[in-house]
């Protein structure tokens, strides 16, 4: 079918068969018939095309996308019954377009659309992708909206009656892991063809072309990678040889290398973390006299139930023959398992052994399970973020005055994320602390309240003389005590944490590019204006 076949007729003609709830019908009764002689292209019935431009829905506009008004001066279409396009439903102004009216159901390939109402009273299935940009446009939908991708950038309105199915739902403003304004290109070349992405270095975030968008799905191409629609963690190598409980893979928990520098006598390191009812801990420490370090891992899940996993070097008893002969005695590492069951004094231990209760050994071996998993994870975390990323951070200009974490004088606003700073040698209560960068956003909680999300950067000193960038993560700044190691737990949120990261950075460098030129981020700290000026960095007039 064709649009030519579609009656041509004035709104005021047809005004009393559309909802009454639709954009245009209640626009022209407040401003008292202002469309009335508007153009309307009418179908009663079901129609099905091969595309729909609404720029130019008649094709025959010389220069639509310089058209303040839609290409042909056509207000809307209006179809009284259902719709399937076969391709596209688009248009490139997206100031100001031809607006679509259906009282059915519609189904089409891909919509990208802005500068208008759609209004589906039905239900509307894209096969690929839909997305609406800019504030002049809106999707309101009585039914479902179905996608491989939703998208609304630019404050585009999507207002649904029923459910919103898609694989990736990326709405800005939504405080969700996939806001749009808090994508990058890296994240979103998992989503779509690398040669519509929009990655102006001068702007808060990446976005697409929508020119090129529109090119490649009017020439039969997707802009959507497959792959990159299914929401995984990410892929962690696994570090140890097997899952064996063993002295071989109990060495490797306690590598130097996993484990944080220590200060003290007989220390040399450890790591530790929270999953669910269970706390970890595992560390290298020599015990008195002794040469070689006493590895330990201690498991305490819930506040009753404890299990530790050691291993100790141990001396074989010599015979006659060695005594005479003054040869040394054979040592080997020897792996010891112990347990505290309810009611057990804290320092009272029970050897473990098959005879241990079935639910204590359940609990040995998922916590063992997830000590490897943990581990994996931590030696692939720890090289996502460079150490020099964050110094070089921490050493901006803009930075600088920021010094006092525990305090209003720790960070400011980078555009839509907050960027607190812990200085290099900052100490609290006589401890010195580790440097650390820590991100700030609002989130959208799973009640629906909006929260303050941190992410937390730290520079952490290894045992074995490295340095890496532990990553931790508070879901909701009014509950301090919900802090989770990201570095060790992983998950989605691992990635999450890096995007944040980057976009931190780059809005960070952008601040400060700012700050040089004259502009600082925040007029009222008058402590950083003050050092701003006496390091030269802002004129006194500022």
């Amino acid at each position: 079918m064709l649009l030519t076949q579609f009656i041509h007729t004035a709104f005021s003609n047809i005004k009393g068969r559309m909802p009454d709830d639709c954009w245009a019908v209640r626009r022209n009764a407040h401003n008292h018939g202002e469309l009335d002689e508007e153009t309307v292209l009418y179908y009663d019935g079901d129609v099905t095309l091969a595309e729909l431009n609404l720029d130019n829905p008649l094709g025959t506009s010389v220069n639509p996308e310089n058209s303040p008004m839609p290409a042909d001066s056509i207000l809307l279409i209006f179809i009284d019954g259902n719709l399937k396009v076969e391709g596209l439903i688009g248009n490139e102004n997206d100031d100001g377009a031809t607006g679509l009216i259906v009282t059915g159901d519609v189904t089409a390939g891909n919509v990208v659309v802005g500068g208008q109402e759609l209004y589906i009273a039905g239900s509307i299935r894209v096969n690929e992708l839909f997305w609406g940009n800019y504030n002049h446009g809106s999707l309101n939908v009585k039914g479902d909206l179905g996608a491989a991708v939703i998208a609304a950038t630019e404050e585009y309105d999507i207002s649904t009656g029923g459910k919103m199915v898609s694989k990736r739902t990326l709405l800005q403003f939504s405080g969700s892991d996939d806001d749009w304004g808090f994508m990058d290109a890296e994240e979103l070349e998992k989503i779509f063809t690398s040669e519509c992405i929009n990655d102006d270095p001068d702007g808060d975030h990446a976005t697409l072309w929508r020119e090129d968008v529109l090119r490649l799905l009017r020439s039969g191409k997707s802009v959507i990678k497959p792959e990159g629609l299914d929401v995984r963690p990410p892929n962690i190598p696994f570090i140890f040889p097997t899952r064996e409980l063993s002295v071989e893979n109990i060495f490797r928990l306690s590598d130097l290398s996993l484990i944080s520098l220590e200060q003290g006598e007989r220390n040399l390191g450890c790591y530790e973390f929270r999953k669910g009812a269970t706390a970890f801990r595992v560390s290298q420490y020599v015990q008195k006299g002794a040469r070689n370090p006493w590895r330990k891992i201690y498991v305490e899940h819930e506040p009753d139930i404890a299990i530790a996993l050691s291993v100790d070097l141990q001396r074989e008893k010599r015979s006659f023959w060695q005594i005479l002969t003054g040869k040394r005695a054979e040592t080997h590492w020897e792996l010891t398992q112990r347990m505290r069951l309810p009611g057990d004094r804290k320092r009272d231990w029970r050897v473990m052994d098959e005879a241990a209760p079935a639910e204590i050994k359940s609990i040995r071996d998922a916590a063992w399970t997830t000590l490897l998993e943990a581990a994996s994870t931590f030696d692939y975390a720890r090289k996502l973020i460079s150490p020099s990323d964050v110094r070089s951070m921490l050493a901006l200009p803009v930075a600088e005055p920021y010094d006092n974490f525990y305090t209003d004088h720790n960070g400011f606003w980078a555009r839509d994320l907050f960027v607190a700073f812990r200085q290099d040698g900052f100490i609290s209560d006589g401890e010195r602390e580790d440097s650390l960068v820590r991100v700030s956003k609002e989130a959208r909680a799973a009640n629906g309240e909006t929260v303050t999300e941190h992410f937390f950067f730290i520079l952490q000193r290894q045992a074995d003389g490295s340095e890496c960038v532990v990553i931790e993560y508070m879901p909701d700044q009014e509950r301090e005590g919900e802090r989770f190691a990201l570095s060790y737990l992983g998950g989605r949120k691992l990635d999450v944490a890096h995007r944040i990261f980057r976009l931190a950075r780059r809005k960070l460098l952008m601040a400060n590019n700012e700050l040089l030129e004259g502009e600082p981020p925040d007029e009222d700290d008058e402590f950083a204006l003050a050092h701003w000026r006496k390091k030269g960095y802002l004129r006194d007039e500022n």
